[in-house]
């Protein structure tokens, strides 16, 4: 199954997960942090149903 999802970067220090009120759902990251390692931790997530 995949979810779209839109990765916002900004100067933070952790990874946030907002779903919106149209069901959009945003992935806040790091700048420095790289693609894969949002990836996997949005994954790894319940939002990203990797926990079965």
């Amino acid at each position: 199954m995949q979810i779209d999802y839109e990765i916002v970067r900004s100067n933070r220090s952790s990874i946030g997960i907002t779903i919106e009120r149209d069901g959009s759902i945003v992935v806040n990251a790091p700048q420095e942090l790289d693609k894969d390692e949002i990836e996997n931790t949005f994954i790894k997530s319940d939002y990203g149903y990797g926990k079965n």
